[in-house]
């Protein structure tokens, strides 16, 4: 069936109108909201061309993204954000997107001989990225530990697949019975878990038509 050139035009001319807009995520269940108003064109309908992007490793990964100008919006945990705020990035904090803490759990591979907290003191966590959540929980149960955090040394491995090659588990909430491991302990975050945050650069260039 031949499209009318004009319905092509009105089309074109549509999509013309639409304000891009760049997020990114990790591949989790929270983010479900952004992939089903992409699946039914509810962005569209809005008025925004949004280009969703997956990030696995993490909150330290999309602070990088945003601070080269990779991303407009990123969904991160709110300790790494605050952070990198804190230590000059061009981002700020617009909006939270899931307001209660979550609890990150130490785990250790099933075969491992470590089987108590102690047995773990000195050995490096296995983290997604410097600054992110995973980095930030470990120093956190490293500190409620009374271990320092001077002494808390951890290897990046960026995902979960890397952590399995390595042999062990990061700090991360790992839903039980996904992998083979066992759970030493965990600690709770003491903030909102996520925030979307925005780079300057695109608060700056905002579009009148975004309505932010």
């Amino acid at each position: 069936m031949k499209i009318p050139k004009k319905t092509v035009e009105e089309a074109a001319a549509q999509a013309a109108k639409l304000v891009p807009l760049r997020i990114a995520g990790v591949p989790e269940h929270f983010n479900l909201p952004f992939m089903l108003g992409l699946e039914r064109r509810a962005f569209v309908r809005a008025g925004v061309d949004l280009k969703w992007r997956t990030v696995p490793e993490g909150t330290g990964a999309m602070c990088e993204l945003l601070r080269a100008g990779e991303l407009d919006l990123a969904i991160l945990v709110t300790e790494g954000v605050v952070r990198d705020i804190v230590n000059g990035a061009p981002v700020r904090i617009v909006s939270p997107y899931v307001d209660t803490p979550v609890t990150w759990g130490v785990h250790v591979a099933s075969a491992t001989s470590i089987q108590r907290v102690e047995d773990i003191k000195g050995l490096p966590f296995l983290i997604s990225r410097p600054n992110s959540g995973s980095h930030l929980a470990a120093m956190a149960y490293a500190r409620d530990q009374g271990w320092g955090i001077r002494n808390c040394s951890s290897e990046v491995v960026n995902d979960l697949k890397g952590a399995g090659a390595a042999g062990e588990w990061p700090p991360s909430c790992i839903p039980l019975g996904a992998v083979h491991h066992e759970t030493l302990g965990g600690c709770l975050g003491v903030a909102v878990f996520r925030r979307i945050s925005c780079s300057m650069a695109r608060i700056r260039h905002r579009s009148p038509h975004s309505g932010a």
